[in-house]
């Protein structure tokens, strides 16, 4: 029997299963990323220590989603229907992915990258249909100022990552080289045009839709973290181009989408940086922990990656100068962020505590109390 006023350990399961949100997985994402960007700015001891932080997170998420499925399915029923929460699904996928390349660059272990990305392609093929078909079908649905935020940006992001860590093991697959950078090829282009259809409804809600400073979530930083992820993953395709003449015959093409990834990525992040000083400092929005602040740390990990990327694809070595700057800020973000979610973690575990303890009878003795 349990401690009176201690909660079991199966109710405090179910109680933090069934407030787990979907987007949980966006600190495995972004922590995956600043990981393989300091490893490549040949910051190894900091890329290996996220890198053993991140496996522990993902299988400490991963057990909360099995429950909260099995214990709370309405609940996830509920979320994917939702327009403003059901894309925060994705950071599954892209977090699956990114701890699978974490496991190809830095633990050198190809065949536990080839199952994460066995998963993350399983996840994405299930998601990429359930959430549309759900957000599509209802006869009620919230305008786009309420509906449509950063997060639907997740759908790109998502897609790239399952084509990017599948270019990323083409190499090592033998017999099954060409068939998988055909499917990296097609996820590549399907994900950028995910991102062109999403950001235009975004650009449109941004302009035409009156946003409330505290609509202006740091999930906006998906808008280039999604452009990012494309220059990232089209130059690790166009990497594998002498393995396959199609994909060689393809590679102009290939070479100018990446680009213009690249550019509207850094196009993005001015914008954002004016957007957030109109939020924080002129209409006074308090800074403060946010679960979603790790969607701003991903954009800036994976820009990071992304101009390293491009630095090394065109042999200019200017690119390679901005990226350690903004490796850099990403990794101040994440230590801002973690840091942030401990003080958050810490906070709830005294509260509870704090709750359970029971309450002392009036005119208790000292002894007693």
């Amino acid at each position: 029997m349990a401690p009176v006023g201690r909660a079991p350990v199966a109710v405090s399961l179910r109680r933090t299963a069934k407030s787990f949100p979907p987007g949980s997985f966006a600190p495995v994402m972004a922590t995956g990323i600043v990981s393989l960007a300091a490893w490549s700015a040949g910051w190894h001891g900091v890329g290996s220590a996220l890198f053993q932080i991140n496996k522990a997170a993902y299988a400490a998420l991963a057990c909360l989603v099995v429950l909260r499925v099995a214990w709370h399915w309405p609940g996830v029923l509920r979320d994917i229907v939702d327009h403003a929460r059901g894309a925060e699904f994705f950071t599954m996928v892209a977090g699956t992915c990114l701890l699978g390349m974490q496991y190809l660059v830095l633990g050198h272990d190809a065949h536990a990258a080839l199952r994460l990305w066995a998963v993350g392609a399983g996840l994405w093929v299930v998601l990429t249909y359930t959430f549309p078909a759900a957000v599509v079908v209802p006869d009620s649905k919230p305008d786009i100022g309420r509906g449509l935020n950063g997060s639907w940006l997740l759908l790109a992001v998502a897609t790239e990552s399952v084509a990017g860590l599948g270019a990323s093991l083409a190499p090592g697959l033998d017999g099954a080289r060409v068939l998988m950078l055909f499917v990296t090829l097609v996820l590549f282009f399907v994900g950028a045009a995910m991102y062109g259809t999403i950001i235009a409804l975004i650009v449109y809600r941004l302009i035409f839709i009156r946003l409330a400073p505290e609509t202006l979530t740091p999930l906006y930083w998906v808008n280039m973290g999604a452009a990012a992820i494309t220059a990232l993953t089209g130059t690790l395709i166009a990497a594998q181009a002498s393995g396959w003449g199609f994909l060689h015959d393809l590679l102009p093409a290939l070479d100018g989408l990446t680009l213009l990834a690249w550019c509207a990525a850094t196009w993005w992040i001015p914008l954002l940086l004016v957007l957030g000083i109109w939020r924080h400092a002129i209409r006074r929005v308090a800074l403060r922990y946010d679960p979603e602040y790790w969607g701003l740390v991903f954009p800036l990990g994976m820009y990071s990656q992304a101009t390293l990327a491009l630095g090394g694809m065109t042999g200019l070595a200017f690119l390679s100068k901005i990226a350690r700057v903004f490796v850099d800020a990403a990794w101040l973000a994440w230590l801002a962020s973690a840091f942030g979610l401990v003080l958050r973690v810490g906070g709830e575990l005294v509260g509870r505590r704090g709750r359970s303890r029971p309450a002392t009878r009036p005119g208790a003795s000292a002894a007693e109390r």
